[in-house]
């Protein structure tokens, strides 16, 4: 696959489902030859949505993984320079292990819709655990 750059038009990248995803794949694609482990993150977390989409980007993201693997073991910049959240998730992803990764898995209970993706689960706190105390935050 290569990086589409047809315009966002009905004509372009709109005229059909194979288009979009040919279209969205080839961006994903272009995001793990870029040297930002946010970016490698981004696209794990684009794949594992939908099995299709993971299906068709395993092989070039665990290529990916191979060379951050590598990156790491090297104390290359590009992790040390890293936001830390970025870092953090990836150490779990290798603790888990690429082939373990597999997009989400849903399940209806009651009322309710659950989801299941390991990771989601890899991602740090953040404001989840901010206290809420109404509806309303000011800006």
């Amino acid at each position: 696959m290569t990086t589409n750059t047809e315009p966002f038009t009905v004509d372009g990248v709109f005229a059909s489902t194979q288009r979009l995803n040919e279209a969205f794949d080839g961006r994903l694609l272009g995001l793990l030859d870029e040297d930002s482990l946010g970016a490698f993150v981004l696209v794990l977390a684009n794949l594992c949505f939908e099995q299709a989409m993971f299906d068709r980007l395993r092989g070039p993201a665990a290529v990916a993984f191979a060379r951050w693997v590598e990156r790491f073991d090297a104390a290359d910049p590009l992790v040390t320079r890293a936001p830390g959240d970025d870092v953090a998730v990836f150490r779990q992803l290798r603790e888990l292990g690429f082939g373990r990764l597999g997009a989400t898995r849903w399940r209806k209970v009651g009322p309710w819709e659950l989801q299941f993706n390991p990771l989601r689960a890899l991602r740090p706190p953040r404001m989840s655990q901010a206290v809420v105390s109404g509806l309303h935050r000011p800006f």
